[in-house]
């Protein structure tokens, strides 16, 4: 996707959220934001190697909830992986 491209889409998605509040300000309601959730602790406690580190700050949540073991599932060999082909640093 170009550069173009990607600001259509998002110049698309800004005017489809505003013509949203717009309704919801119509109709007398008011926009209701979630919680923010909390910073999982592997995003505080170490920093970031690499692409890996930062998938697994996402995945793990939701592995988690799941039920998923990530030593059967893959995901401590998927962040070593992400991390060797795209570090930070």
């Amino acid at each position: 996707m170009s550069l173009s491209e990607t600001s259509k889409s998002l110049d698309s998605l800004n005017a489809r959220i505003l013509a949203r509040r717009q309704k919801i300000a119509e109709a007398g309601g008011s926009v209701q934001l979630p919680p923010v959730p909390e910073v999982p602790a592997a995003v505080t406690a170490a920093p970031m190697l690499g692409l890996g580190d930062l998938v697994a700050v996402v995945a793990r949540p939701i592995g988690d909830a799941l039920g998923l073991d990530p030593a059967k599932c893959g995901c401590n060999q998927r962040q070593d992986w992400l991390n060797k082909l795209l570090p930070f640093r």
